[in-house]
Parts: structure tokens; C-alpha cells; sequence
């Protein structure tokens, strides 16, 4: 085949594909109205607007006594707490021992700005050190 026909040939499906890719980046962000953190390091910051649900992803295993909590209370005028569960790994679902997910949904409800400081612990060891601490800072606008 000669390269000018396979040049007009293949050109205006890569300009397609072009556009697709665009328009599909364009709209990655719309009509989102929430934001999620997975957290792997010790602190994260999160921007959010005034209304916007947001959830944090913590890796947990609760078959070994340990769950997140919330270290202090939140400032609810700036952020509440919507909800919390636990969702096992899809690899480990069957697997006796397993862990997965904890996600934690919060609202943010006003301007500000407020610190949500999670420990890894063990409810029933009371005086226990947390295993694991995290702190996400939230700046609602």
C-alpha cells in the first residue's frame, strides 16, 4: 500500500481518537461531587467545596482487633462525619484472614479548615498505643 494512501486513510481516525481522548479527559472532572483519598503516607491535604461529600481509604484488617478511629473530634462546623465501612479486597474476600478497606465518607459543611487525625487500634486495649496514625488536613471552601 503506498504510505500517501495509508497517511489519508489512517489520518482522520487518529484525529477521532484524538478528540475522543480529549473529551473523555475534559469530563473526567464533571459531575463529580465528591473526592476520595487513599492514604499511604502519614498526612494528606484535601481541598474541598462547602457541601461536597468526601470519603479517605485506609487499609485495614479487622480479623487481627484493629479498625480506624477518629483520634479527636471534628470541628462540625467545618466537617461531619457521613459514614464508615469496611470492604474486603477483591483478592481476598474468600481468604479467611484477608484484609481490604476501610472508607470513611465526611461532609464538608463550611468554609475552613479542620485537621482529621485517624488511628489504627485495637477498641477493646484501652491505654494501647495506636499501630498506625494518620492526619488528613481539609480546607473546605
Amino acid at each position: 500500500m503506498n504510505m500517501r494512501v495509508c497517511s489519508r486513510t489512517l489520518r482522520p481516525a487518529l484525529i477521532i481518537c484524538a478528540l475522543a481522548l480529549g473529551v473523555a479527559v475534559a469530563l473526567s472532572g464533571c459531575g463529580s461531587s465528591s473526592s476520595t483519598s487513599k492514604s499511604k503516607g502519614t498526612s494528606s491535604t484535601m481541598n474541598v467545596k462547602a457541601g461536597q461529600d468526601f470519603t479517605i481509604s485506609l487499609q485495614s484488617n479487622p480479623t487481627t482487633g484493629f479498625q480506624w478511629q477518629l483520634a479527636e473530634p471534628l470541628n462540625n462546623k467545618v466537617v461531619k462525619k457521613a459514614s464508615s465501612v469496611y470492604q474486603p479486597s477483591q483478592s481476598g474476600a474468600t481468604k479467611v484472614g484477608a484484609g481490604g478497606v476501610e472508607i470513611w465518607t465526611f461532609k464538608a459543611v463550611g468554609k475552613g479548615q479542620d485537621d482529621i487525625k485517624m488511628q489504627y487500634v485495637r477498641p477493646n486495649d484501652k491505654g494501647a498505643k495506636p499501630t498506625e496514625e494518620r492526619v488528613f488536613s481539609i480546607t473546605v471552601q
